[in-house]
């Protein structure tokens, strides 16, 4: 069977991440590699730099934070610790995104910030949403943790720019993040706040290092399949417990495990990645050759976009637990639930995606034949539950 995700790392990095303990060089070589205009600081994740960033800012008990209305679910859970209350901003299914309008709409007295997240490798063009936030005096936050494309990069007007390395992004140093400040003494700030939380206990790296490197062992197809099997057979859901080994941070008591500092190894991997630039180039040709076979009937959010590295394929089918099943019994591990993300509440078009969404497993060891087979079948699938009665989302939700 193909795996839904694989690890965007090699058996050399792993090495490398098991036999080095780090040095301090490796902060000064991430730091150099920021964009001009902006200063760069590390953190554990990027829900780390968040929880450092509002500190920081230290805004009042009951101010607002206006949030992309798809977002990994513990985004709200930081924004909340700080007294804050997130508000959804709903997005667009063409772009991705909320629109302008739809943001200037959000605005109140008490709106402070606006934390866009680029969603499934998508970059959004914000220069609209920045003139917003200028306009109205909103800080500009934006998560790139899906959108690292093999460049550090910051959109125009964004106070904050986050990066994610976590297990299962692009270029994966098995965790880390960059944030990318505007301002530079708000940069130091944080920095120094993240300076002093303790580091993880010992030995917390090479265990995370072991058990990534069976995680990649066990995403070969032959022992992939084995493995969902075995998991079943035990009497547990495979969904469940793949998804749950793949997530940075386990459930509950979430703070005490934000407020870290990276190890030294961890950050050592994470210039290593860096300094060689690991763009997505064959998963995006990937994600073209079998997106772009399929009909525009079959709706593909931000299928037109631009800027796309393709880190999810999102498809959405009538029937999504049928039509993920049918790619399963073909050998492709199609998901519902890749990852994390979640539909904050107040908003129809991302409460849509989230509830029809089905990850196509763009795997790299598909050959251009099994990417015709599951463009074919995916096809197939879509059309045989297009017979069914349904309820779809409004045809302007996925309009350009």
């Amino acid at each position: 069977m193909f795996p839904r995700l694989t690890l965007d790392i090699g058996w050399r990095d792993l090495a490398f991440a098991l036999a080095t303990r780090g040095d301090e060089g490796a902060v000064r070589s991430i730091a150099a590699m920021a964009p001009a205009g902006r200063t760069a600081v590390t953190a554990l994740s990027v829900r780390t730099a968040l929880d450092a960033f509002l500190a920081e800012l230290a805004l009042p008990a009951g101010d607002e934070v206006l949030m992309s209305a798809v977002n990994i679910e513990t985004m709200a859970e930081v924004v909340r610790a700080h007294g804050l209350v997130p508000v959804s901003v709903d997005i667009e299914l063409a772009t991705l995104a909320p629109s302008p309008e739809t943001v200037e709409a959000a605005v109140t007295p008490r709106t402070r910030l606006f934390l866009l997240a680029h969603l499934y490798g998508a970059r959004v063009e914000t220069s609209g949403l920045a003139e917003v936030c200028r306009r109205r005096g909103l800080m500009f936050v934006e998560d790139l943790a899906q959108a690292y494309d093999g460049r550090l990069t910051a959109s125009d007007g964004a106070d904050a720019s986050l990066y994610s390395f976590g297990p299962i992004k692009t270029a994966t140093a098995l965790g880390g993040a960059v944030a990318l400040f505007a301002d530079p003494d708000l940069a130091r700030r944080v920095r120094a706040r993240l300076d002093a939380c303790p580091e993880p206990a010992a030995g917390w790296w090479r265990k995370r290092a072991l058990k990534h490197a069976v995680l990649k062992a066990l995403s070969l197809p032959p022992l992939y399949g084995l493995a969902r099997l075995a998991i079943a057979a035990a009497g547990r859901d495979p969904e469940a417990v793949i998804g749950a080994a793949a997530r940075g941070f386990r459930s509950g008591d979430l703070l005490p495990q934000l407020r870290r500092r990276p190890p030294k190894a961890m950050l050592a991997l994470l210039a290593r990645r860096l300094a060689r630039g690991a763009a997505p180039l064959e998963r995006t040709a990937r994600a073209r050759r079998v997106l772009w076979r399929l009909p525009p009937r079959i709706p593909v959010p931000g299928r037109d976009l631009a800027s796309h590295a393709w880190w999810l394929a999102p498809v959405l089918p009538r029937h999504p637990d049928l039509f993920a099943q049918r790619l399963r019994d073909a050998g492709f591990d199609a998901t519902r639930g890749a990852t994390s993300l979640r539909a904050l509440p107040g908003a129809p078009n991302a409460a849509h995606l989230i509830d029809m969404v089905v990850y196509l497993p763009l795997s790299p060891f598909l050959s251009q034949v099994d990417e015709a087979r599951l463009a074919d079948l995916t096809v197939a699938a879509f059309d045989d539950d297009a017979r069914s009665s349904f309820i779809t989302a409004p045809a302007e939700a996925l309009s350009t």
